[in-house]
């Protein structure tokens, strides 16, 4: 089930951490909840190869941590509409629904996470080459605590 409706992803959820996606033409960003789905932590960045390695890869990672829902950045425009980008997103999660993701994932809307993300580094003094190598999974981590926080105010 892929839905941009938090209430329905959050009814279909069953226990457990959650796996976030931000999904671009090279890299895909990728960050992981706790159990308890309170703190977001960002795990790495995977550079896309071909189809075959790409399904590999994302076979082992969701072996080894048993996410119970994936949340993808939905990259709508600044007026709320879908574009190429989303396009991109779709594409990539036919790799992984349902044969090597059969849970829910919830498309959750991503505008500005990667500048609020790029802010903050430049903030910290972070040198352009070390935000560009470190933003994707960053702004994975950003997405997912926003949905993380959505699902709590759906939850109580």
């Amino acid at each position: 089930m892929i839905t941009l409706d938090a209430l329905h992803f959050y009814q279909a959820l069953p226990e457990g951490r959650l796996l976030a996606l931000d999904i671009g033409k090279r890299y895909v960003g990728i960050a992981l909840s706790d159990a308890n789905r309170i703190i977001a932590s960002p795990h790495r960045t995977y550079e896309i190869q071909n189809k075959a390695k790409t399904q590999h890869y994302f076979r082992t990672l969701l072996a080894e941590y048993h996410p119970a829902g994936l949340v993808t950045g939905w990259p709508l425009t600044l007026q709320g509409e879908e574009g190429a980008s989303t396009k991109l997103v779709m594409e990539f999660l036919t790799l992984l629904a349902p044969s090597i993701f059969p849970g829910p994932i919830l498309l959750y809307d991503e505008r500005f996470s990667t500048r609020a993300v790029t802010r903050a580094m430049q903030e910290d003094g972070m040198k352009r080459k070390d935000r560009t190598a470190r933003d994707n999974h960053l702004a994975a981590a950003y997405i997912l605590q926003g949905a993380l926080e959505r699902l709590r105010g759906i939850g109580s």
